[in-house]
């Protein structure tokens, strides 16, 4: 039983989210359209972003059911990257693995280790 409620851990960290940070005051327009343009390129996705603070960056997060999708993965890399072009924000999108998350991969955690797999932004083509 122990054995079966471990794979299925693993099984269920197989996802992972691309992250941008965007000024609090666009995250809902920035939302808004990064849903739009995944719909019209039939993705399947689910998307968040935190309640409104003032003032500062606010994550949108898009996620994506499997990192080891390269294509999937670009895809909804390439929707994000359209429209934060298209609104003038050039701000670099993160990935991080769900796995990365359930182990306690945080940024400036010790260890060295990045909280991210892959990154791009408008200056970069494709994801590193």
């Amino acid at each position: 039983m122990v054995y079966n409620e471990q794979v299925e851990i693993r099984l269920g960290s197989m996802g992972g989210k691309w992250m941008v940070f965007v000024p609090s005051g666009l995250r809902g327009v920035v939302m808004r359209n990064v849903i739009d343009g995944l719909r019209e390129r039939g993705l399947d996705y689910i998307a968040k972003t935190p309640g409104m603070r003032e003032g500062g960056e606010r994550p949108v997060i898009v996620y994506v059911p499997n990192f080891l999708a390269v294509s999937m993965v670009n895809d909804v890399a390439e929707v994000m990257l359209g429209v934060l072009n298209r609104l003038g924000i050039n701000k670099p999108l993160l990935f991080k693995p769900d796995v990365f998350t359930q182990e306690g991969i945080y940024s400036g955690k010790a260890g060295g280790m990045k909280p991210y797999i892959y990154m791009t932004s408008l200056r970069l083509k494709g994801f590193h």
